[in-house]
């Protein structure tokens, strides 16, 4: 049993891939020299059934998962894995006669990684209304005049 997004799927599979891209240069002799490791989103896969007591309530499911992955909504699933930060990327049901109140479902999720923006807005001072206040320096000396 599992949980996307608050809504529980009776899991049969669950499994998820981690890897990475290795930038090499071939050489005249031996391995191909390798210089940069980069990280990709790892991917999880979840396969079960959405049940509910009705075929009605588990399509309202289906659908609620289907609005989250339509407006990109970001998604935790905690199963036997855990995934945080993740986006549903598919959905494929499938409708059999052994399952009355629900349907298979196998789901696809991506890591997401949102950047952060190094612009900071500026806090504005506010301006003082009333009286005007006038300055007068002598002998280096600064009085203030309300």
């Amino acid at each position: 049993m599992g949980k996307l997004a608050g809504y529980k799927i009776s899991n049969i599979e669950e499994s998820f891939t981690n890897s990475v891209d290795v930038t090499s240069y071939p050489v005249e002799k031996g391995l191909p020299i390798t210089d940069g490791v980069k990280r990709q989103p790892k991917t999880f896969s979840i396969s079960g059934h959405i049940l509910a007591k009705t075929h009605s309530d588990a399509m309202k499911i289906y659908n609620a998962l289907e609005k989250k992955q339509n407006s990109g909504t970001i998604v935790t699933y905690v199963g036997r894995t855990t995934a945080k930060n993740v986006i549903i990327t598919s959905m494929n049901p499938s409708f059999n006669s052994s399952i009355a109140n629900g349907m298979d479902i196998s789901i696809n999720l991506q890591e997401i990684r949102i950047a952060k923006s190094p612009y900071v807005k500026k806090k504005t001072t506010k301006k003082q209304s009333g009286k005007k206040v006038r300055v007068i320096r002598k002998n280096r000396r600064k009085f203030t005049i309300k």
